[in-house]
């Protein structure tokens, strides 16, 4: 039976790690990040845009929400459109209706 979805780490929690990698004093760019992470220059900076990016109050629901279910839905993948929204209140506002089709979806 598939389970990947069991393995799949928040992505918020993901970017919040390698921010942490930023807080070391010898590690001052991308490629550096990503030597140390193990992963390419490029992957770091998806996930850092995607936690600076982002509606502080969309990176604390998907942080403190443990409902397997939501933290499934919310891949890095459909959040990153997010990211391009021109204000913030867009982002919310898109973010609620996500919220809520998914929970419609789920009494249906």
């Amino acid at each position: 039976m598939y389970q990947n979805h069991l393995n799949r780490e928040n992505p918020i929690l993901t970017g919040l790690r390698y921010l942490k990698v930023f807080e070391q004093e010898s590690v001052t760019s991308y490629a550096k990040a990503a030597q140390v992470l193990g992963v390419s220059r490029v992957r770091v900076y998806q996930v850092m845009s995607l936690v600076t990016k982002l509606a502080p109050e969309i990176t604390d629901f998907l942080i403190s929400n443990e409902d397997p279910a939501i933290l499934r839905h919310f891949t890095e993948r459909r959040l990153r459109p997010l990211t391009t929204l021109p204000s913030k209140k867009a982002q919310l506002a898109q973010f609620r209706e996500m919220v809520q089709g998914l929970a419609a979806d789920r009494y249906v």
